[in-house]
């Protein structure tokens, strides 16, 4: 938002000079690289919305998500793989696998709204840039 101002002086007989004008001063690439680089920004922080509405769904980092599903399936099956014929751990197994199936959709289901959110955005933002455009063009 920075521009330079540069005043423009002319001399008045008897009493000295005064402000004739001020010209604005700026870079033209540098204002583009700014527009530039402000829609890059804007682009990001799009993209942390939805990256951290992903992260949400799985959790991992606070110990909430699915690989805690993971790590009790693979305990489950590892001990129906040492005691085959023990019923317990056939059925915690069996609990477990449930478990995590209920969980892959649920997560499933989670990423499913998170895409359908981000396409019903993208599609109001082009008809508001086409609407822009059309007005412009005059149609």
């Amino acid at each position: 938002g920075y521009s330079r101002e540069e005043a423009v002086f002319e001399d008045v007989p008897g009493s000295g000079v005064r402000v004739k004008e001020l010209r604005r001063l700026f870079s033209s690439a540098l204002f583009q690289r700014m527009v530039s680089e402000n829609s890059l920004n804007s682009s990001y922080q799009e993209q942390e919305v939805i990256i951290s509405q992903v992260e949400s769904v799985f959790n991992d980092a606070q110990g909430g998500g699915i690989s805690n599903e993971i790590e009790s399936f693979f305990s489950s099956l590892n001990d129906v793989a040492v005691k085959p014929y023990d019923l317990a751990a056939r059925n915690s197994f069996i609990s477990t696998a449930q478990a995590l199936v209920g969980r892959i959709r649920q997560s499933y289901a989670s990423l499913e709204e998170i895409e359908s959110s981000a396409k019903s955005q993208l599609e109001e933002r082009v008809k508001t840039l086409n609407k822009l455009l059309s007005e412009l063009s005059g149609q």
